[in-house]
């Protein structure tokens, strides 16, 4: 954004040990799909901008190794693509999200501004995946230290093969 003045590419988020093998799948999706630079069609029928990857450590709850992820996973990720609402919860990348030793996922928040009689939506996509039970403060007080029965019972995935 900083460098451009606009959104260059899909942002695209998945695991940790992900991130290479998605960024590998949207390279050629975006030559495919033929990105250009609005601003500059002249300089060809592809315009090279480096693909949003961002990641969440879901190694708690999952197979952080497997490498699970394929080309073909991100690639039907990207034609899948469309506008209106995010599923939330645990699913897709929310699906390995923990917050404060609780099961999370995915949520969104937006809201509509005016300005200058146009009408704009500043939207949040969030992957809530942080914190130890011990640190959870709301409004200064530390909840978390007096929710200790709700702990959860963790079995760590065998290794891959």
């Amino acid at each position: 954004m900083t460098e451009a003045g606009f959104l260059e590419t899909p942002i695209l988020i998945t695991n940790t040990s992900s991130v290479g093998v998605v960024r590998d799948a949207a390279v050629p999706w975006m030559k495919r799909n033929r990105y250009f630079d609005p601003f500059a069609p002249s300089l060809g029928d592809f315009w090279y901008a480096y693909p949003v990857v961002a990641e969440t450590y879901d190694g708690i709850i999952s197979d952080i190794s497997g490498q699970h992820v394929q080309v073909a996973d991100a690639l039907a990720a990207l034609d899948g693509g469309r506008s209106g609402p995010v599923q939330e919860g645990s699913v897709g990348g929310g699906t390995g999200m923990v917050c404060h030793q609780f099961k999370c996922g995915t949520g969104t928040s937006s809201r509509r501004t005016t300005v200058d009689g146009a009408t704009y939506t500043v939207a949040a996509l969030v992957q809530a995946n942080h914190g130890s039970r011990n640190v959870l403060t709301i409004a200064g007080v530390p909840v978390g230290r007096e929710i200790s029965d709700l702990m959860p019972a963790v079995t760590p995935a065998p290794p891959a093969k």
